[in-house]
């Protein structure tokens, strides 16, 4: 499947977003759903996807204004992707029930010192992950347009660009890439 980057028309300031530190708890409780995302994506052969409520924050429609378009990666959507939701079931998260399995593989244009998070702005969704990333990171791919953007430890907008893309079960170089 080929991905299309589409053009931004949002207009712009500095984006600035503190991510908070994971605590302890949802430390915890990503290891221990581990066994569980390698269940749902059918195979122990890729890195299992992370991303849970507990490790993500939701961002308000007004933070759209700070983010700088030029740095952004927009995919256009999968077509064939289920919806989000099954009722209260994130069946995206789901591949083995029919959930989403396309993913695009996104890494800073230039490497970071430390570490850096990755957000999205979906149709549904405006958000970013509290998961520190040093390098690429796979990210799922929805029935809808979705752009990505990157945020580095001091709370900066960081400009992405779009390295690879696949399905789970069929990772190959990007087995072992992060999976939000």
């Amino acid at each position: 499947m080929n991905f299309i980057l589409l053009e931004s028309k949002i207009e712009t300031t500095k984006a600035m977003i503190q991510v908070k530190k994971q605590g302890i708890v949802s430390v915890l409780a990503d290891r221990c759903m581990i066994p569980v995302m390698y269940f749902l994506q059918g195979n122990v052969r890729e890195v299992p996807q992370q991303t849970h409520f507990w490790n993500n924050i939701k961002i308000g429609v007004s933070y759209i204004e700070t983010i700088n378009p030029k740095l952004l990666v927009t995919v256009a959507g999968n077509p064939n992707a289920v919806s989000r939701w099954f009722g209260p079931v994130p069946i995206f998260h789901m591949p083995i029930f029919g959930g989403w399995k396309t993913f695009v593989v996104l890494e800073p244009v230039t490497p970071v010192s430390t570490y850096w998070y990755v957000g999205w702005i979906a149709s549904d969704v405006i958000g970013v992950s509290q998961i520190k990333l040093t390098a690429c990171v796979r990210l799922l791919t929805n029935p809808g347009s979705v752009q990505f953007f990157g945020v580095a430890k001091d709370g900066t907008q960081i400009e992405l660009k779009l390295v690879g893309h696949g399905r789970i079960g069929e990772a190959g170089d990007y087995c072992n890439v992060p999976l939000l």
